[in-house]
């Protein structure tokens, strides 16, 4: 039996879009009006769904985060050094 998320047809509802891309529902309608989130599908006259192909479509185009890589002259043993320096002394004065 297929998983039911390799269906790209399969209709999601708001909850479980803000489950999977982390974002709130005043966001999502936020980035839909301004064409930087893909569009409901209209279920009904007061019931709207994203298509799950759509979600996961936007969320693989979605920018990888940058984080700044440790430099190679950074030790451990260096680093561990200098943040002990910095903590108060056992029995001394923290002013």
């Amino acid at each position: 039996m297929k998983n039911l998320d390799d269906n790209p047809r399969r209709m999601l509802r708001l909850p479980e879009v803000q489950h999977l891309t982390g974002l709130s529902r005043a966001t999502i309608y936020e980035r839909v009006a301004v064409s930087r989130f893909p569009k409901p599908v209209s279920l009904g006259s007061r019931s709207v769904a994203w298509r799950c192909g759509d979600i996961y479509t936007w969320l693989d185009n979605r920018p990888v985060c940058e984080y700044p890589s440790v430099s190679n002259d950074t030790h451990p043993e260096k680093t561990a050094r200098r943040i002990t320096s910095q903590l108060p002394r056992a029995g001394g004065s923290t002013l």
